[in-house]
């Protein structure tokens, strides 16, 4: 029996690029230097054998359809919009299935929603979105929040104030179940 190599940083370089690209344009980033941060994170992560699953007991993580139907009952959003498939494609020509790519994402009137496999994934991507608002980059996201395994994002034209937008992350919560 043979030891298998340590894993390699570059392994899913590519695609993870691409994945983070999307990210960056899920936020509404303008300047990709935050998702190589969250690229090098993400890959030390997966070298390290972090846990890529959702929560513990969890089937099947929510779909962001889902999250925005049981955030429906207690806040105004009107229109949807599924962009799973714009968003959260696997790149052509991809060898084996990139474990960074989000499951689904949905736009709205109120919120941008995007679900990942796992708590982690969303995490580093809320982060990278904040540390470039932060930085200055120019992209329009007001806010962003990571819950459970979702990032949560409010574009400046969508025009919640604070309090609004933790309620939702609130309700968020519990609807997912974290």
């Amino acid at each position: 029996m043979r030891p298998h190599p340590a894993p390699q940083s570059s392994r899913h370089g590519t695609g993870l690029l691409a994945v983070l690209a999307v990210i960056a344009v899920l936020g509404g980033a303008a300047f990709l230097g935050a998702t190589l941060t969250v690229a090098q994170r993400a890959v030390r992560l997966a070298a390290e054998g972090g846990a890529w699953s959702g929560p513990a007991g969890s089937a099947a993580p929510m779909s962001a359809a889902e999250l925005v139907e049981a955030l429906r009952e207690d806040h105004s959003i009107g229109s949807r919009l599924d962009t799973t498939e714009e968003f959260c494609a696997e790149p052509e020509g991809a060898d084996e299935p990139d474990p960074f790519l989000c499951t689904s994402a949905m736009d709205t009137d109120v919120v941008r929603i995007v679900a990942f496999e796992s708590v982690e994934v969303a995490a580093e991507a809320g982060r990278a979105m904040r540390e470039a608002r932060s930085d200055g980059d120019a992209h329009d996201a007001q806010d962003t929040r990571e819950v459970c395994h979702f990032v949560l994002v409010w574009l400046t034209h969508h025009g919640l104030d604070q309090g609004e937008r933790e309620d939702m992350a609130a309700d968020a919560r519990s609807a997912a179940g974290c």
